[in-house]
């Protein structure tokens, strides 16, 4: 598949699955649409990373696959972010604190696969 067909493909689906939002009344923004698969988007990488670990062989060459097509598509979803606007750091709640952190928190080997954010809050926690 290449970039332009991913890309295609991508922007259908968000459109298709943002229209099932608003068709049954959850009223959100598509922003936060986007956001919300963003954090959905790093949890879900994250777990198949931990999987991952654990593969050899076909397996693992055939989950890579499947990986890196979901962080390509995960990588347009942020760009889409930074196309509406949105600079900032995918878990920043609404009081202004970050709530995990980019590259340590209390899962063991986490790290955002996508951020948004013009500010590098990943310098910070390594001069930390």
């Amino acid at each position: 598949m290449t970039e332009e067909d991913l890309l295609e493909k991508v922007k259908v689906a968000i459109a298709e699955e943002y229209s099932k939002y608003k068709a049954i009344g959850k009223e959100v923004s598509l922003i936060d649409f986007l956001r919300v698969k963003c954090v959905q988007g790093n949890e879900k990488l994250y777990k198949a990373y931990e999987q991952m670990k654990d593969l050899s062989g076909d397996a693992r060459k055939e989950t890579n696959e499947k990986y890196d097509e979901a962080l390509k598509k995960l990588d347009i979803y942020c760009d889409l972010l930074k196309a509406l606007g949105f600079y900032d750091c995918l878990y920043i709640d609404e009081n202004g604190k970050k709530t995990k952190g980019c590259l340590r928190n209390d899962q063991p080997n986490w790290f955002c696969r996508v951020c948004p954010s013009q500010k590098r809050y990943w310098e910070d926690e390594i001069m930390a």
